[in-house]
């Protein structure tokens, strides 16, 4: 799973002065909280929920399927 989520205005370079600025700005410790708050409690719905996993399982392979992986 990749998480991603904007902590910097649109078409700001990666590892780009303005960018490291953005991170530490009040608005990207904001984003980042949220984000860690949204991949928690997405965990804790995977991890209490184990027939959620199991379908997640059978999609996951069903789409290898299809691409023939």
């Amino acid at each position: 799973m990749n998480l991603w989520f904007k902590i910097a205005p649109e078409g700001t370079a990666l590892h780009s002065d303005a960018f490291r600025e953005a991170a530490g700005s009040d608005e990207g410790w904001k984003a980042t909280v949220i984000a860690g708050k949204m991949i928690t409690l997405t965990a804790y719905d995977l991890l209490t929920n184990p027939d959620k996993v199991k379908g997640i399982q059978e999609k996951f392979k069903e789409l290898k399927a299809k691409e023939g992986k």
